[in-house]
């Protein structure tokens, strides 16, 4: 590719080399049930992708999917952005969706979906063709996990297939009165990030993309190579994450290479924040750290970002608490000294609720009879919130995995720092803020 080229050329040549897709049936969304969330609203829906002239297999033509919707805080209301999810495959073809909304607890780098309706957007989370509700039996066999879940058909005509149910799904969420239909996103881990790159880089509806473990660097065949491809992303946001064990290092450098091609033409735009490369030193893994990267870029590029505002650190720590049924003053088991005022700068509602998760992870490992106390400490520049566990019982980690999570998210928005200091009697976790100047 030279390097100036003709976007809508480049577009034409790409929706040669798929062909016409096929001709789409009416939606027929079916609402299956709803259901009120701590923070945000589950509907299981249903609808129709294709019909029995180019989908013979029954279980193919209806897409079963999660819709979550957020809860409307003072920050947060409708319409609101949203995000299609895509989810892996594998070894998890039986899985499917149920881990990017949250449902597989051995899958916590896989629930995407859930922790991006907290962050105020409307999520989509379909099942692929082939995998969890929609099993083909010529594929997998129900319940059966697979490392071979193609499509028995071309390349290409698999790709179509995957085009048409991103474009429903779009479809889907521009029907609802609660999503801002120029206002959506797509992410992916693996499989599902596949899919991202090739529903986005049809269906111009498609604003932004968040990509993880993406190792086809060829596009197989849809552009002439991952340089192109991702050239033509541009001016949109796309931000990708690959472990630089995940690949061979020629692979690896052919990453970093069409990124260098790519960001050329993202810069002669002025865009050249919404080109995004990450590697860190991990296998196949949507980790954390990227992905809270991810979603403060996307809250910013969809215009949610919370605001930091100047308010007291003692009411996020008050509010964190109220209504925890574990916490039990009266009953000398925690304390919380809130006599001063220190005023911070920060996004209150994230605050309190990474203080809340850690309130009840720091509550769980309290040892028999032991204690909680929280107070607040400071100097001239900083404010801490000093949380210490009588006794060293550890409790179980795994069991508080969701909310070790959320507090580190939580901390990561607001410039937070943590760290944990054992001594043989007890244990003590700092939590260090800014002062609001």
């Amino acid at each position: 590719m030279s390097k100036e080229f003709d976007h809508d050329k480049l577009f034409k040549e790409y929706r040669d080399r798929l062909g016409p897709m096929p001709e789409r049936p009416p939606l027929n969304i079916k609402i299956i049930y709803k259901r009120k969330m701590c923070r945000y609203e589950e509907w299981k829906i249903e609808y129709t992708a294709e019909g029995p002239d180019t989908m013979p297999e029954p279980s193919g033509q209806k897409i079963p999917a999660y819709l979550l919707i957020p809860a409307t805080y003072d920050d947060c209301k409708a319409p609101f952005p949203a995000m299609v999810c895509y989810h892996q495959c594998f070894c998890d073809c039986d899985i499917g969706k149920e881990a990017v909304v949250g449902k597989m607890v051995q899958r916590p780098d896989q629930a995407y979906g859930l922790e991006l309706v907290q962050q105020g957007f409307v999520v989509i989370a379909p099942d692929t063709w082939g995998c969890g509700e929609r099993n083909i039996p010529s594929v997998r066999k129900e319940g059966e996990r697979t490392t071979n879940c193609s499509h028995p058909v071309s390349l290409i005509s698999y790709y179509k297939k995957i085009i048409l149910e991103g474009i429903c799904a779009v479809d889907v969420l521009q029907s609802l009165d609660c999503v801002d239909g120029t206002r959506i996103g797509a992410i992916g881990h693996s499989m599902g990030a596949h899919t991202t790159f090739i529903h986005m880089a049809y269906d111009q509806r498609i604003k932004g993309g968040i990509v993880s473990g993406f190792g086809d660097y060829q596009v197989h065949g849809l552009f002439k190579d991952y340089n192109e491809g991702l050239a033509f992303l541009c001016p949109r946001l796309f931000m990708q994450f690959q472990g630089s064990y995940d690949g061979t290092q020629e692979q690896i450098q052919k990453l970093i290479n069409a990124h260098k091609f790519a960001g050329r033409f993202y810069e002669k735009m002025n865009v050249a924040d919404n080109l995004v490369l990450r590697i860190k030193p991990c296998h196949h893994v949507f980790i954390d750290e990227f992905k809270w990267e991810a979603y403060a870029r996307l809250k910013e590029y969809f215009g949610i970002a919370e605001q930091t505002k100047h308010f007291f650190l003692e009411e996020v720590l008050q509010d964190a608490k109220k209504d925890l049924w574990c916490w039990e003053e009266d009953d000398k088991k925690a304390f919380l000294n809130t006599s001063g005022k220190h005023s911070i700068l920060g996004k209150r509602r994230i605050l309190t609720d990474a203080f809340r998760a850690m309130f009840i992870i720091l509550l769980q490992k309290r040892p028999a009879g032991g204690s909680l106390s929280v107070a607040v400490e400071s100097d001239q520049d900083r404010c801490y919130v000093v949380c210490t566990v009588l006794g060293t019982c550890e409790g179980v980690k795994s069991a508080h995995e969701y909310l070790v999570r959320s507090m580190e998210q939580g901390f990561f928005e607001n410039s937070a720092f943590l760290r944990r200091e054992n001594t043989p009697d007890q244990v003590k976790y700092v939590v260090t803020l800014q002062k609001a100047k």
